[in-house]
Formats: structure tokens, C-alpha cells, sequence
């Protein structure tokens, strides 16, 4: 509660020293841009205090403002898109041009204004101008609209276009699809990437002005679809005092907005293996991904479809938004379908019964240990006949009984090792909303707000290639975004923008043996009260497949909030910055390491005569198989663990002076100063090193060691 009070003061603070200082203009903030330049005349004069109107020509928003004592003019905290500038003064000739702007850009429009009348117009081109940054000396790379829409991206994951940029090293995973990989996967991968030099996983990521990376790998809480992005700027170095929290570089991503005209698409992209070419070395060698087919492309059904619509908000007789309110909705939707080939081991029918005819060596017998000899298995006879010493389990323990269901038959005859093959499904599926609303409520004063919903669904089947056995395994992404901002333009040199934004993601990566089973229900007494979550415990079998997926589960939830105030002041040549950049970082851990148990079957305990030499390699699997129907394990653990729930803030403080010295220099200056607590557990369940309190062990009460007493 401290430090909520503390963060509540630090930001009041900020809003009163804006309001004592009279706040001003932006320089090109985080997700928006700025219009600026100098006006001159023929022989190179400033020209005060002209009118320069700026209109942006896809939503009929119109804002003005007029040139100060020293020519310059500013627009600041634009949306992408394009623009007209308009100068007209007494005396001269109007000017207009117009230009396209980019994300964060800082569009410099110098004109020249010509003598003559005002009813006369003078067309400029602009496009050098405007495409040559000469504001900052920030190095950055732009994905530009039609980059975003039309480059092909396999699986479709926005975030690979950042490799277009000098500067950038991808790493593994990095840009990826979930047509490739699983959501987790994707995820993860997204922040692995190196900007010049700088470290992987410690880069940030903007989406609208606010952050959406999550702990603990740097990774975004959910990958945009590509429809909803309308460009990025990738910042490899020298980034303004705005930007803080990075080791590495700053992806910085806009959404589409609405305009005054209707649009919309419908899509749909697919693979499908009926449309890839055969592998050449599957194909020489006549060995198919999945036996029994004749095809030698590997299964594989992609779709990813959706709608994505913006317009201006319209209700018949109602409410006309043309020029004021407008609004984007998208919705897509990814299925993807793999089938991968497996061969692995499980027991023969044989086994399966207690007898190892098919074994080289024998299998011996646990409770016959002494000193460092051990005897056989004693002969015996069954339902199936009678066997020699080391032959046959007469006794399969029964809860080593009962797990056998878990084991599939071979499928490969006259094989005891490899004797399984069979195609895994694998199946992921996501579903994705977003939307955004944009209102002007006067050329001052505008707003903005949008949200993402995204589920990231990841299967994976048991051995039985069925949905629900304890070897498959589920996983569950689910995440929301949201953003709000407000734009406030106090006066033509003073403007006020702040943003607030959360960004969560809930990752539940679930074994299936975690899910719908009982220990008791297999013969395991007393261990339900024991584990720290219910379900079957892991079982591994040497050399076997195992009947159960994993010993752990990962179940992690993050959230970050963010709240951001900028302020500017335009005054003379320079173009003061400043603001607070604030977030508390939410992580609950909710994972068990073994909360169910393991238990491990191996060659300890049935090799022999010596058991203490290893058993022959061609002999270990059967000494492994014997001592699981013996129900003789190796090793068995469980653990419980706290889950904690953590807490950490972040504050930071900036400023920036960029001073347009004459028209060749502009010189930068920033400073911001940032500090981020330690996590700290929410409920208590955490212990952590506290260097402000005193060491127990060095109170003068307690006995003090001497040389003497030394050995």
C-alpha cells in the first residue's frame, strides 16, 4: 500500500510542476509523430506569426496554429497517416504540401513563402523533406504499411518484419507462426533478437504508446494480427529520454485507425501438404513420415481466416461521426493441424505378462541381494507355461498392473526396441478480437481506446494418438490488451498527452497426467494427501515411452500496468519534453516443480550377477521393464512448493531539449532517471536477503568464535 501511495504522489507531483511550468509541445512521441518546420521568405527572413493550418485529409480532422518569434511551427502528437500543411500570411502567397507520416516520426516541412497574394496558391513538394530525418540522432528503421501488408510472413507474426532493419540479429524462434510452432513458443521467441549488439529478451515493445511485454522473458503478452497493424518503427540506438527500460532495442507498433470512408476485408490463408512437394530423401529412401501411407509429405493443415472492418461511426438518424468518431473491429482465427512421426519402445505382449523369453540375459531378482551378488528371478510357471530362472515376473505388483493400460501394444512385429511408430497429432487454435475507437471531441482534445482479446489453445495426444490419456499434454495462452489515451492541446506551444494500458497473459501448460486422475485410483495408497496437486504420478521406464507426460506443470499469470503523462513546451527554437513513465508488474506463480511425484525404473535393482556392473546395453531395457512389474523403484520424489505472488514498480522521470540552433543543427539533449523496486511476495510466502537488518548471528549475546578454538 506504500508504495501505491508513493506512486499516486510521484504522479500528482508531476501534474503539478506540468501546470506550473505551463507544459508544451511533443517531439514525435512514443506511438505518434510531429509536423514541424521554419518558415522563411525569399531572402531567408523568419515569417512570425503565420497561420498554418494542418489537415488530415483521411478524417477531416483540422487543427491550427501559428508560427512564433522565431518561425517555427509544431504539430505535435499526430496519428499516422497523410497530411496537408496550409501556410498563409499577409503579404505572401499560400503554401500548402502534403506528406505522409510514419510512427514516431518527426516530419521537418521548412517552406518558403513567396510575395504575392494570399488568393494565390503555391504547391510544394515535400516528400524529401519529410523522409529525411534531421530532428534526432536516433538510429531506426520503419516498417512502413504496405511492408506490413503485403511481404508474405510464414505464420503471419508481425513481429519478424523487425529483422528488415539494420542492425537486428534474430535469434532462435524469433518471428515465427504458430503454423511452425506452438503459441508459447511464439511468444517466447518474439523478444530473441539482438539490436546492435545489445542483450536478446531485454527489449521493449510498444503497441499504441503503451508497453506490452511481460516478465519473465521479455516476450509480448500476444502477437497482433497482421491486419490490425498499420506500421512500426524499429529503434536500434539513441533513442529519446522517453524511451527507458531496455538493454536492447525498442519495437515501436500503431494500430490501424478508422477514417471517414468505409473499409473492409475478408480473408483466408492456408497450407496444406497436398500442395508442398515430397521430400527428396524421404522419397529416394521409400520411407514415409507415417506408416502405412503412401504419400511422403508429412500431414499438415493450416487455416487462418478472418474480417477486419473500419469505418466512422453511424447511427441512422442518430448519430453521424464523419470527422469525429471512428472505429476499427477485426476478428481472426488460426487452426493448424501437424501430425508428426514417432517410433518408440513399449513392451511386448510377452513382457506385458511377466515373461522375458525375449531378453538375452536374465533378470534377477531384488530381494536375493547379498554383499555384491544377486540371483535370478526363481523359474516358475504362469497361464502361459512354465520358465526358466531370470524368465518370468511370477507376481506383477498391481498397481504396476493396472498402469500397463497406459502402454500401447507394438505395432512393429518382431521387434523389441523401436516397435511403435505412429503419427502424433498435434493441434493448435486461436482466436483473436480487437478493436478501437477514436473521437475527436474538438481539434484540442482527442481520444483513443483499444483492446485485444487473444486464447492460444495447444494440444498434443497420448500415445494412443487419443485426446485424453496422461501422455498428452495441454497448453492455454490467454491475454487481453488495452489502451487508453487522451491528447490535449492546452494551447497553439503547450500540449498534454497521457496514456494508461495493461497488458496480461495467462500461460497454463498442463501434462494430462495433472488432469482427470487419482493416484488411489491406481493402487497408490496415501499418496492423494500428499501431493500438492491431484493426478497420476510420472512414471519413467528405461528405454520405454513414458505412460505419464511430465513431472511438472507451468501455470503463470502476468500483468503489467502502465501509466504515462508527456508534456511539451514549444519555446523559441527549443522543444522542451518531459513526463512520467510509471508500471506495477504483477506475477502470480502457480506452477509445481513434482507436485505429483515420480517414480523411476531402471537396471539398479535387477541387473546382476554383480550388481556392481552395469547390465549389457541390449539387456538394460529388460532389467528396466521387470523391476516396473516388480514395482522395485530406483528413485521416487515429490515436492511441494509455495506460490507466490509478486509484486514490483517501476517509476521514471524525463526530460528532453531538442534545440534547432539554425536550419543545418539541431542538437538533442535528455535526461531520465529510473528505478525499479525488487519483487516483493504479496502474501508473505517469499523469504529474501534484506541488507538493512542486523545479522542475528552477530549480536554480542551469542558466543564469538576465536582463533584459538580453530582446529
Amino acid at each position: 500500500m506504500k508504495q501505491v501511495v508513493q506512486a499516486v504522489g510521484h504522479f500528482l507531483g508531476l501534474v503539478v510542476v506540468l501546470f506550473l511550468l505551463s507544459p508544451a509541445t511533443l517531439r514525435g512521441q512514443v506511438a505518434n509523430g510531429v509536423i514541424t518546420g521554419r518558415l522563411t521568405d525569399a531572402t531567408d527572413a523568419i515569417v512570425p506569426s503565420a497561420q498554418v493550418t494542418l489537415t488530415k485529409t483521411d478524417t477531416g480532422l483540422t487543427v491550427k496554429t501559428q508560427t512564433n518569434a522565431s518561425g517555427i511551427y509544431s504539430f505535435p502528437s499526430l496519428q499516422t497517416g497523410p497530411y496537408k500543411v496550409q501556410v498563409s500570411q499577409s503579404g505572401f502567397k499560400t503554401a500548402e504540401t502534403t506528406l505522409t507520416l510514419t510512427v514516431g516520426q518527426t516530419a521537418n516541412i521548412d517552406l518558403t513563402l513567396e510575395v504575392g497574394s494570399s488568393t494565390e496558391t503555391v504547391n510544394v513538394e515535400s516528400a524529401g523533406m519529410a523522409d529525411l530525418e534531421v530532428n534526432d540522432a536516433t538510429l531506426s528503421y520503419t516498417v512502413g504499411t504496405r511492408q506490413v501488408s503485403d511481404l508474405p510472413l510464414n505464420g503471419r507474426n508481425p513481429y519478424g518484419l523487425a529483422a528488415l532493419a539494420p542492425g537486428i540479429a534474430p535469434g532462435g524462434g524469433f518471428g515465427q507462426g504458430v503454423s511452425q510452432v506452438r503459441g508459447a513458443v511464439v511468444a517466447a521467441g518474439t523478444n530473441n533478437f539482438e539490436s546492435n549488439g545489445g542483450q536478446a529478451g531485454s527489449n521493449e515493445i510498444f503497441f499504441d504508446g503503451v508497453p506490452v511485454t511481460v516478465c519473465c522473458q521479455g516476450q509480448p503478452a500476444l502477437t497482433p494480427s497482421v491486419e490490425v497493424v498499420d506500421q512500426f518503427k524499429v529503434i536500434t540506438s539513441v533513442p529519446s529520454a522517453q524511451f527507458g527500460r531496455s538493454s536492447g532495442g525498442i519495437l515501436n507498433i500503431v494500430s490501424k485507425t478508422g477514417t471517414n470512408q468505409i473499409h473492409g476485408s475478408v480473408y483466408e490463408y492456408l497450407r496444406n501438404e497436398k500442395l508442398d512437394a515430397a521430400p527428396y530423401f524421404l522419397k529416394y529412401n521409400n520411407r514415409p513420415p507415417v506408416p502405412g501411407s503412401h504419400d511422403f509429405r508429412a500431414p499438415h493443415k493450416f487455416n487462418q481466416y478472418g474480417f477486419f472492418v473500419s469505418a466512422p461511426v453511424l447511427l441512422p438518424k442518430i448519430y453521424n461521426g464523419r470527422e469525429k468518431t471512428f472505429f476499427t473491429f477485426g476478428w481472426e482465427a488460426s487452426r493448424n493441424i501437424l501430425y508428426a512421426p514417432i517410433t518408440t519402445t513399449v513392451p511386448t505382449a510377452l513382457q506385458r505378462q511377466g515373461i522375458f523369453i525375449e531378453a538375452p540375459g536374465l533378470i534377477y531378482d531384488p530381494n536375493s541381494t547379498s554383499g555384491n551378488t544377486r540371483q535370478p528371478l526363481p523359474a516358475g510357471c504362469n497361464s502361459t507355461g512354465c520358465y526358466g530362472p531370470g524368465k518370468l515376473v511370477q507376481n506383477i505388483n498391481p498397481v504396476s498392473q493396472k498402469l500397463l493400460q497406459f502402454l500401447p501394444l507394438p505395432n512393429v512385429i518382431g521387434q523389441t526396441s523401436n516397435n511403435y511408430v505412429y503419427a502424433n497429432r498435434t493441434s493448435d487454435q486461436v482466436d483473436q478480437f480487437n478493436f478501437r475507437v477514436d473521437h475527436n471531441f474538438s481539434p484540442s482534445q482527442r481520444v483513443f481506446v483499444r483492446g485485444t482479446r487473444d486464447t492460444n489453445t495447444h494440444h498434443e495426444n497420448d500415445l494412443f494418438n487419443q485426446a485424453s490419456g496422461p501422455s498428452g499434454i495441454g497448453q492455454t495462452l490467454k491475454a487481453y490488451l488495452f489502451a487508453l489515451g487522451d491528447t490535449w492541446t492546452i494551447a497553439p506551444n503547450i500540449l498534454l498527452q497521457t496514456n494508461y494500458g495493461f497488458a496480461y497473459q495467462k500461460n497454463f501448460q498442463i501434462p494430462q497426467n495433472y488432469t482427470g486422475f487419482k493416484a488411489s485410483d491406481y493402487g497408490f495408497t496415501n499418496l492423494d494427501a500428499q501431493q500438492q496437486l491431484p493426478g497420476l504420478p510420472f512414471i519413467g521406464i528405461s528405454g520405454y515411452a513414458n505412460l505419464s507426460y511430465a513431472t511438472n506443470t507451468n501455470r503463470w499469470e502476468h500483468y503489467s500496468h502502465f501509466l504515462e503523462s508527456t508534456a511539451v513546451w514549444q519555446r523559441g527554437e527549443h522543444t522542451l519534453t518531459f513526463g512520467y513513465d510509471g508500471r506495477l508488474i504483477l506475477e502470480h506463480q502457480q506452477s509445481a516443480g513434482n507436485g505429483l511425484g515420480s517414480l523411476s525404473f531402471d537396471t539398479t535393482l535387477t541387473n546382476g550377477p554383480n550388481v556392481t556392473s552395469s547390465a549389457a546395453s541390449n539387456q538394460s531395457q529388460f532389467d528396466a521393464f521387470g523391476a516396473f512389474l516388480l514395482g522395485n523403484f530406483t528413485n521416487a520424489t515429490l515436492s511441494r512448493q509455495v506460490l507466490p505472488a509478486y509484486d514490483s514498480w517501476y517509476h521514471a522521470l524525463y526530460i528532453q531539449d531538442d534545440w534547432r540552433a539554425n536550419s543545418k543543427l539541431t542538437m538533442n539533449f535528455g535526461l531520465r532517471y529510473d528505478i525499479e523496486t525488487g519483487y516483493a511476495e504479496r502474501y508473505n510466502h517469499w523469504a529474501d536477503l534484506d541488507l538493512t537488518v542486523a545479522n542475528p548471528l552477530s549480536t554480542p549475546s551469542l558466543p564469538q568464535p576465536h582463533v584459538e578454538d580453530l582446529p
